[in-house]
């Protein structure tokens, strides 16, 4: 699969700012288990690269400036994360999945690793979207008009 390559080099780059939900090696069995794969059958997948993107967020984004209820683009096109800090603590969650932060502010580069307890499942309409969204915009990324608010202002801003 292309994607996945071109995303490990992405996430390489230790100049970008962005903010990564990375869901522990047990989250990952969890998650094989109830959808009956293999980890094989996962890696070899053509949606894995579209669930990683589910769990990367532009801009870096400190614990500290998560409000309740924020809602945020991912890097899956058509798809956000939203935030709960409702008894302590932070949740990110999609339409089909919900995932506690467990460490929080893992410096990585000019990121933020935030560890969580399961995989964020992307919602079936964005998956299946997202091939086209990408594409449209990776054409239409020239002549864009100035870009929307990052991810971190927007967390900021929202009370």
């Amino acid at each position: 699969m292309k994607q996945v390559p071109k995303l490990a080099t992405k996430l390489s780059n230790d100049t970008q700012q962005i903010t990564v939900l990375a869901p522990t090696n047990a989250a990952f069995a969890a998650y094989l288990k109830a959808n009956n794969l293999t980890a094989e059958q996962l890696l070899a997948s053509p949606s894995l690269g579209w669930i990683l993107k589910q769990h990367i967020i532009k801009g870096a984004i400190p614990a500290s400036a998560i409000k309740d209820g924020a809602s945020v683009k991912s890097w899956l096109p058509g798809s956000n994360v939203t935030f709960s800090t409702a008894g302590g603590g932070v949740t990110a969650s999609t339409p089909g999945s919900k995932a506690k932060v467990t460490k929080a502010d893992v410096a990585a580069g000019a990121g933020i690793v935030h560890v969580i307890d399961a995989v964020l499942v992307p919602p079936p309409q964005a998956l299946a979207e997202a091939p086209a969204k990408s594409a449209a915009w990776k054409a239409n990324k020239a002549g864009a008009p100035a870009k929307a608010p990052t991810a971190a202002r927007k967390l900021a801003e929202r009370s």
